[in-house]
Formats: structure tokens, sequence, C-alpha cells
């Protein structure tokens, strides 16, 4: 390990601001070296046990890369890695990886790709009980919306000067403010917390980018600082005052996290495996301690830091790499760094677990919790199926003379009984997947009504909208009329090709809509044989199937009769008791079941059910919130042809209910939804 002195004056780069560092925390900020920049939250964090040892405890999050699973961790300086806990991520909307986490009292908020989970803290946790039980999941609608794979939201931290939680969310290069359950307060975007250093985006010639909000943390005099990576898509990032938007660092390499202590504010380089301390005093001494070994150097290994937490004792911070070749892994370790020299001082191995090899530490934070330690010499493991027992991560001394740790493999922890495979939950195959596809009409506008002008102009119905539905899905389509609702139905049904973009199909796909598909000459029974053999169907099938049909429409005796005379209840039953008969790969329902009485919608939900139940897929168009919450296990919002959430019906329908009592109210929330909609 290389620690050593930087001096305030090096010109090269990665060079700071220090005077304007100074300027931010104030004059007290540097005083009482020794512990003065040390949380109230750190000190909770930490204390002597019985023996007198001091200890420090932190929570962490960290990813299998190998086995692509997620844990939320607590870590204490005596034992090392004291809990795990393996998350059940199978149904995120990205990628299952948990993030940025904060804890605040008996409650933990961890941030994925597109969601906030807040979790409460079993006080008094026994063997194989979880610590950290989810309470809800916050899934914004700008957070997924149109085609990106994640909001890439990272780091989370509680503001004590502002009591609230402030998340980053680098996809609207925003930062997300948060009451403590969980409430969206308010967005500030990086180019209103800096407009001097940042361009609104309206006004950004050629490719915009702000960069990576990577870290948040705040001074002791309660200012909040945000860590920016790739500022403005260059190769270096800055640290950037929240409430003055000052430029306080610049030119650091790929920084991670931020920590003010013992008169240093302390930051990692991800890419180069460096802490760097700077200091907040005229005349103090800045240092750096780079995560490097001739052992690493020679085997041609990157190592990088990610994670920042400490107290006056101790920094501690994650170490890995992120080699995909099992002979170039490095076991991943939490690093302890001495806070007034740099040196790196301990390491702690993380153990590996079945289904859980090489996990990475992304993000340290303090653990405020007071939960009793565990009583044994094995700490717990909690996966999302039972609890499994693993070893205690060994705590290794690093010798003055030799300050870079060794490289050993990976130690794979055995376990008292082989952990049962889990099947993972997966989506059904394919159905139909629709590609960017915008499709326009042409209509008529009167210019001059006294010469009786007319201008064919083009009204374009949906815009640049993508999804895939596949086997077993409920899909509700909502929005407001005009919206795009009936043209999405007949392009996936294939009654309608789009202008641009593209629509695969597998499977056999009906579409129901009222007044489409009958003849009105022909009576309720030969529009079932037609109808039928539409679909695919012979009359061998159609007269096994006849009395089914029939009997699902009560229809009775009118079955003989013209189908003009029927109301429009009893078409629907009639043709949703054709199209379900056969029971299609995908069956669209355009508004059919918002006709007929409560005894029918009933039955028709229950074969709804029964379909899902056999691995089809159905479409429903209707403005029936209650039937969308009851039926659909996803919903897509569309408005003025634009896909505006794809998501949980729990997601979706509350925000398109209260978009649809104030429209002005919830667009003024949503700036940048509005501005996309208008365009």
């Amino acid at each position: 390990m290389d620690h050593r002195g930087v001096s305030p004056g090096d010109s090269r780069r990665g060079d700071v601001r220090l005077a304007a560092v100074r300027r931010a925390v104030g004059a007290g900020a540097a005083a009482g070296a020794g512990g003065a920049a040390v949380s109230a939250a750190v000190q909770q964090s930490n204390r002597e046990d019985a023996l007198g040892v001091y200890v420090a405890r932190f929570v962490l999050s960290l990813h299998s890369e190998f086995d692509n699973k997620s844990a939320i961790g607590v870590f204490d300086s005596e034992q090392g890695l004291q809990y795990l806990q393996i998350e059940d991520l199978s149904n995120s909307l990205s990628q299952p990886q948990l993030r940025g986490l904060c804890c605040v009292g008996n409650r933990l908020y961890v941030t994925t790709p597109s969601s906030l989970r807040i979790y409460t803290i079993e006080p008094s946790p026994v063997a194989g009980q979880a610590w950290f039980r989810l309470l809800r999941e916050v899934v914004l609608p700008e957070w997924v919306l149109d085609k990106r794979p994640d909001a890439g939201l990272l780091a989370v931290h509680h503001a004590t000067s502002k009591g609230r939680l402030l998340v980053a969310c680098n996809a609207l290069a925003s930062i997300e403010e948060f009451d403590l359950e969980g409430e969206f307060l308010g967005r500030r975007h990086l180019w209103q917390i800096a407009p001097q250093h940042f361009q609104v985006p309206a006004k950004v010639s050629g490719k915009s980018g702000f960069g990576h909000i990577r870290g948040i943390c705040e001074n002791p005099a309660g200012e909040l600082f945000l860590t920016v990576a790739f500022r403005n898509w260059s190769d270096t990032g800055s640290v950037i005052g929240y409430d003055s938007g000052e430029l306080l660092l610049d030119q650091l390499e790929t920084p991670h996290s931020g920590l003010f202590l013992d008169g240093r504010y302390f930051v990692l380089d991800v890419q180069r495996g460096s802490l760097l301390g700077l200091p907040l005093s005229a005349g103090g001494e800045a240092l750096q301690a780079k995560a490097t070994s001739q052992s690493f150097a020679a085997r041609g290994l990157k190592i990088n830091l990610r994670g920042l937490a400490g107290d006056g004792e101790g920094l501690y911070a994650g170490f890995f790499n992120f080699e995909k070749d099992e002979k170039k892994k490095v076991a991943s370790q939490i690093v302890r760094f001495d806070p007034r020299s740099g040196a790196q001082d301990k390491l702690y191995l993380l153990p590996e677990v079945a289904g859980f090899r090489f996990p990475a530490p992304f993000y340290l934070s303090p653990f405020t919790a007071d939960i009793c330690r565990v009583v044994g010499d094995l700490p717990l493991l909690v996966d999302a199926t039972r609890p499994q027992p693993c070893l205690t991560s060994p705590v290794v001394e690093v010798p003055r003379a030799e300050l870079s740790p060794p490289v050993v493999a990976a130690p794979v922890v055995p376990t008292q009984e082989q952990a049962p495979v889990r099947k993972e939950q997966s989506l059904g195959k394919p159905v139909i997947e629709v590609i960017d596809v915008s499709l326009s009409y042409r209509r008529g506008v009167r210019l001059h009504t006294w010469l009786r002008q007319r201008q064919d102009r083009d009204f374009r119905a949906l815009k640049g909208v993508s999804l895939t539905l596949r086997e077993g899905e409920v899909l509700g389509i909502v929005g407001r009329n005009g919206s795009g609702k009936s043209t999405m139905g007949m392009l996936l049904a294939g009654i309608l090709q789009p202008d641009l973009g593209s629509i695969q199909r597998h499977g056999r796909i009906q579409l129901l809509s009222l007044g489409i598909g009958f003849n009105n000459e022909l009576s309720g029974r030969d529009n079932v044989f037609v109808n039928a053999a539409l679909l695919g169907l012979s009359r061998r099938d159609v007269l096994q199937h006849l009395d089914e049909i029939i009997e699902f429409s009560e229809i009775g005796e009118f079955i003989d009769e013209p189908i003009r005379t029927y109301s429009a209840g009893m078409r629907s039953r009639l043709a949703f008791a054709i199209a379900t008969v056969i029971q299609p790969d995908v069956l669209i329902l355009d508004e059919v079941l918002s006709t007929g009485d409560d005894s029918f919608r009933r039955k028709a939900e229950a074969r709804m059910r029964e379909m899902k139940g056999k691995a089809k897929c159905v479409v429903m168009v209707s403005h029936s919130a209650g039937q969308i919450k009851k039926l659909c296990t996803r919903v897509v919002w569309l408005e003025r042809g634009h896909l505006v959430l794809d998501g949980r019906p729990r997601q979706v329908m509350p925000e398109y209910e209260a978009f649809c009592q104030n429209p002005e109210k919830w667009l003024r929330r949503h700036p940048n939804i509005s501005a996309r909609l208008q365009g």
C-alpha cells in the first residue's frame, strides 16, 4: 500500500481547489481534530463492547456478478462481515442490484437502479430471521419511462439539516427528495443546482450528458455536497455544493462517495483504487493512499474501491475487481485506512457462500440500529428461501512493513447443509414485440369555412412506443380518450401496420371490440360459425363448442335472431364467448367488459384468470380502474400517443388517477414528461 502526502499545489490531473473547500465548511469545521467532523449517526453506530474493544458497525450493499444476486450486509470492525441477507430481486424492473443505502433509526433505505426500497430493521432478531424486512418499494413514473434500461439510481443520503432523503437519479441528472415515509417531495436537476457548470438540456448542442452522481455527503455544519464522476461526460469528476452550486473540487479521477472526517474531506478514486484526503484548514496535510501491490501489478489486475464510511478510528472501503475470469479474481475485501496517516492497517476478507461468489461491495453506511450482536461463532446468512449459516470473515492484521494486501484465492465457505437450488422467477416467452412504433392518421382540416377548403394533415396517434408482451401476462392499456389505446390494440392484432418501427408477433391473436367482426343481418348462430372460421376453427370444432358458446354468452333463444336486434351487452358477450373458447395466444379486449351486467363480468373475469393460468396472454383496453387493478399484472399508460409509464398496477394506476383528476397539476410536478408530451 502506497501512502504519501499530496501537495495542495500539485499541478497534475486531480488538482483540487482547497480554498473553496475551506470556505464551504467554515472555520469551525477544521477545529477539533480527532473527531469534530464525526456525525451523530456515525457515533451512534460505533461503541465499546463488554471487553472495552472499540467496534465500528456499518451496513453495506453487495453484488455477485457471477451469480447476479445482491445482498445487504452488516459489518463490524471486530468480526468483519457479521450478517448477510441475500435479497430476492427477480421482479426488479431493471438490473437486480442493490446500490446506495442509508440507515435512519430503525429504517434502512436502499436504491436499486430504478427503485427506492424501504426496510424496517428487526430490533431483536433470532437465528434464521431476516434483520431487514421490506416495507415499501417506491418507483416514480419518470424512473421507468421510455426505453431506458434503468433510472441510474445510485447514492442515497439522509440530510439531517433538511430532514429529507436525497436520492441520486442519473437518468434525469437530478437529486430526488423524499420524506422518511418515501413520499416524493421534489426534484433538483444538476443544471438547477449548478447552472454555471451544467447546461439546460434545451440549450445543449450535440450529445448531452451530465455525469454520474456517485456520492452525497454532509459536513458538520449541515451543508451537502455531491460527488459527480464524468462531469459533462469528461474523463474527470467534481465535488459540488448542493445548495451553493459551487464547484468545490475539480479534475478528480473517477470519484466515488465522500466523507468529512478529522479535519479532511475524503473521497475515493474508483479506477485507481485510491483514497484521497484533502485538508480543510490552511497548512493541513493532504493524504493519498493507493490500494495497489506488486503482486496485483504483476498479474495485470485492476482494483476498484467503492463505498466509504468511517470515524476517528478508521476509514473503511470496499475493495474488489470486476474481472469475469475466475482465475483473475481477487477475494473481495473491506479495507481499513488510518485517517491520520492514510496507511492501510487492516483488511477483512469477505466470505463466499454457495450461489453468492465474489461479492463486490458497492456502498457502505453507518449502521445506527440498536441490534444485539449475534451470540456464538457463526453469523447469519439469510437468503430468499431460508437461512444458512456462514463462517465469520477473517480479519487480517497488516504489518506496517508490508502495507499491501496479499492476493489470495477467494475462500469458499462450507455450509452445514447444501443450500437448495432456487428456481428463479422467469418471464414467459415473447408473444408480441413492439419496437419503436409510430403511426399517423391523415385527417382533413377545414381552413376557410366559407370557401369549404380543406387541407390534409397527419395526426400522430402513436409516437415511438416500445413494449414486449409475454406469455402469462394480463396487460392493461389505460389512457384518456384520444390517447392511442384502440390504435395500439389494432396494431397488436395486425389490423393496422405502423408507419415507423416494427411489430413481431408469435402466435394466434384475436381482437374483440364492440361493432367489429359481426354481420348485422346474420343470426347469432350464423355469426358464431363465421367468426370461428376466421379464427381458424373447422365446422366440426364449432359444433363441438357451440352449446358451450351459447351457454356462456347467455344469449338463450336470441341465438337465432339477427345480430342487429342485439344490445351492446349481448354482442360483447357473444364475441367474448367465441374468442375465448378456442383460447388464442393473445386475446385483446377493447372495452368489451365495459358493457353487460355484473354477473357476466364476473364470469368473464374468471375465464380471463383461467386463460392466464394456462400461460395465455390477455390485453385489456379499459377505462375501468377497478378492472385493471383486479385483473392485470402489468399496465401501460398512453397519453397523446406517448408511452408515459409501463409497470405494475400499484405503480401505474395511482399516478394515472392523479393525472386524470388534475392533469395540469400533475404535469407541473413532472416537467420533463410535460415537455415530451408537448413535443
